[in-house]
């Protein structure tokens, strides 16, 4: 099938699927009005004001990244700046932010919520990772725009897709791609990205920085004593990872657990596997004496790395593909991970490489592996300072992407104030 035969096919599918959507809508208003707000403001969004600069992030990981390279740039116009979101954490965290920027819901994918969405102005969209949307990408190139991937990674999952022609003719229309590495580069390229478009940047992660502050009453439990974070907990890791949290804490009286979901919504589910006697949710406030700290807020597990005596990294024991480790590595916390890491694979066999993490096999050997570590000061105090080295020498993919997007004018910046004169 030809890309122009597949777009139209794809047009086809986003329409059935959102038909479909808008005849459940009232019963989901009734029983869910949040998902239902969520939904119909992708569907029928408010038209755009007018900025040059659009940035797009999927969730909070990608955001936080996106926001890095923003604040960067010290004299940036952050008036001229869109910054949009998909997921529910996305958009609550993209609140937080102060600066003075339009925040929105990106549109579905589908011409007529896009068509309503985008008005005819040239805007330079940068998107974080792997976001490739053909009828967006489409309809900022027809006014005049560009587009661009940072911290571009290119997996299995792309490669499956049924559209692969679209995808193919969406990557060549791409303007470029500051690719995470090598391999994600010529993945890209093998895809249909021209060589001339892409170049590898570096992995933006390495240089997120440990600043984020949280709350008086969580910053004194966290110093109170010893402590590990169980940090991203997936649902399919929950019940392997709760006999080893309440065989931890037998063990040790003075220990204490942070457990963040990577879902915060699914606070409840993961709670209902402990002891309520040593368990509290975040947002009940009143947590001083709890063992067992359920982090069911957003923007504040970052904030309680630098504190923490070891972190146990979620997302590579079930089938996720593994979450960023790296955070708590730049904070100087001796982390954790599972077997499963194709999402980082170039990261971690280079953090292992360097003895930076440790890598567990199973629930089973993470047991053990924590056992002794609790027991191991020396370890501990070795894997933090092999995680700072690790984290220094791999940064300055910020600046370089950064210093790229500013001397191609991508990047909105202020205006001198004229000198008065004499």
């Amino acid at each position: 099938m030809t890309a122009r035969f597949q777009f139209w096919l794809y047009q086809f599918t986003w329409t059935l699927a959102l038909f479909l959507a808008v005849l459940i809508l009232p019963i989901v208003f009734l029983f869910r009005r949040d998902l239902a707000v969520w939904f119909w403001q992708r569907l029928w969004p408010r038209p755009l004001e007018p900025h040059t600069l659009w940035l797009h992030g999927v969730s909070v990981g990608e955001l936080k990244l996106a926001i890095s390279l923003l604040q960067a740039q010290d004299n940036l116009d952050w008036s001229q700046v869109l910054i949009t979101t998909v997921t529910p954490n996305g958009w609550n965290y993209l609140q937080q932010l102060e600066q003075p920027c339009q925040k929105r819901r990106l549109p579905f994918d589908w011409l007529p919520s896009l068509n309503r969405f985008i008005t005819a102005q040239s805007t330079h969209l940068l998107l974080v990772e792997t976001e490739i949307w053909p009828a967006l990408f489409q309809l900022v190139h027809k006014y005049g725009g560009t587009t661009a991937i940072i911290n571009g990674r290119y997996g299995k999952k792309n490669q499956r897709n049924p559209f692969q022609a679209l995808i193919r003719q969406t990557l060549f229309n791409l303007d470029r791609v500051f690719a995470r590495n090598a391999s994600d580069l010529q993945a890209f390229i093998a895809a249909g990205l021209p060589a001339r478009n892409g170049q590898a940047a570096g992995n933006l992660k390495f240089d997120l920085k440990p600043n984020a502050q949280i709350p008086p009453n969580l910053r004194v439990w966290c110093e109170n004593q010893p402590f590990i974070v169980f940090a991203s907990v997936a649902e399919d890791e929950r019940t392997g990872f709760a006999p080893i949290i309440q065989d931890l804490l037998q063990k040790d009286p003075s220990l204490r657990i942070l457990y963040a979901p990577r879902q915060v919504q699914q606070a409840n589910a993961h709670r209902d596997l402990f002891d309520d006697g040593i368990t509290r949710l975040r947002s009940q406030n009143a947590f001083d004496q709890s063992r067992l700290l359920i982090l069911d807020s957003l923007g504040e597990l970052a904030g309680t790395f630098r504190y923490a005596t070891a972190c146990v990294m979620g997302g590579g024991f079930g089938n996720r593909g593994g979450q960023n480790f790296l955070e708590p590595l730049a904070a100087g916390c001796p982390t954790l991970i599972g077997p499963y890491m194709t999402n980082f694979a170039e990261e971690t066999q280079a953090a292992m490489e360097a003895a930076a993490i440790l890598k567990v096999v199973s629930f089973e050997d993470l047991a053990e592996k924590m056992t002794g570590l609790l027991q191991s000061p020396e370890i501990l105090a070795d894997l933090r300072q092999r995680g700072l080295e690790f984290m220094s020498t791999h940064s300055g993919s910020l600046v370089r992407t950064r210093d790229r997007l500013l001397d191609w004018g991508w990047l909105p910046l202020q205006q001198p104030d004229p000198q008065p004169l004499e």
